[in-house]
């Protein structure tokens, strides 16, 4: 899906709260609440891939051999 922010923290705060507020959650989606540990993949095209690591007290940027 297609996240328009300014920033990299802004996008998480926008898909943690779209998957973790029920009314928000996108009809045609099957989905289920972004919990802790969950790793989300901010992919910006020519400028390159980040992942980030849903922690306890907020989005952690992890290396992708992590991932795997």
């Amino acid at each position: 899906m297609t996240v328009t922010a300014a920033d990299h923290h802004e996008a998480l705060s926008i898909l943690y709260r779209m998957f973790n507020v029920a009314d928000l959650i996108p009809k045609n989606c099957q989905a289920r609440f972004r919990g802790t540990g969950d790793i989300v993949l901010i992919d910006e095209g020519r400028k390159g891939q980040t992942y980030y690591r849903l922690c306890p007290d907020d989005w952690k940027r992890v290396e992708r051999q992590l991932v795997c």
